[in-house]
């Protein structure tokens, strides 16, 4: 297997389980509208922690 397919299947796991995420968020989310604003905080935090400068170097 080469090392392009491996990152294609990585990322496109990682894209699965975002989608899924947000696919949860908004069917749950849709009856909760406290859990759907808490959820997108969440996930905001997470994306700005992802991108920190002791994770990326």
């Amino acid at each position: 297997m080469s090392e392009r397919q491996r990152l294609a299947g990585f990322f496109g796991g990682v894209g699965l389980l975002h989608v899924a995420g947000w696919g949860l968020l908004l069917m749950y989310g849709a009856s909760h509208p406290g859990f759907l604003a808490l959820g997108g905080l969440a996930y905001t935090f997470g994306l700005r922690h992802a991108f920190d400068a002791d994770h990326i170097s």
